[in-house]
């Protein structure tokens, strides 16, 4: 009785995990893999040093506090922020297009889904005529 019993619970949590998924994936999962692009990002802002140079424009570097020092490193510093700005946006674009990548997926799936049950209406749909000419 006992097996019967766990096999029945383990079956019904198997389908309440299959119903409150798609829930999940716009609720909680939305939240978990935001949190996630957003500790990409930043890792790529703490390995790059970013903020590092930024607190640190102001300073002269190798302690020369005469003009050409403070200016020498006024200028190295402006670069290094600028280049390190540039590599830092290709990987702010890469993880925002991995976040909206999470909402395409599913919607892609729905379709591919469509299309196997569907080929006919799909493939002579006015929609999807348009889209590829």
């Amino acid at each position: 009785m006992n097996s019967f019993l766990f096999g029945l619970q383990s079956v019904t949590e198997i389908f309440r995990k299959i119903i409150f998924f798609p829930l999940w994936w716009v609720t909680a999962g939305l939240v978990w893999y935001a949190q996630n692009c957003w500790k990409f990002f930043y890792g790529w802002v703490e390995i790059s040093g970013f903020l590092v140079w930024t607190k640190n424009i102001f300073k002269p570097m190798y302690g020369q506090n005469d003009l050409a020092g403070i200016l020498i490193s006024l200028i190295i510093r402006l670069a290094q922020i600028f280049f390190r700005g540039i590599f830092l946006l290709f990987w702010l674009i890469i993880a925002i297009f991995l976040f909206l990548l999470w909402f395409i997926v599913p919607l892609f799936a729905i379709y591919q889904v469509l299309f196997q049950i569907f080929p006919e209406i799909i493939i002579s749909s006015d929609i999807m005529l348009n889209l590829f000419k």
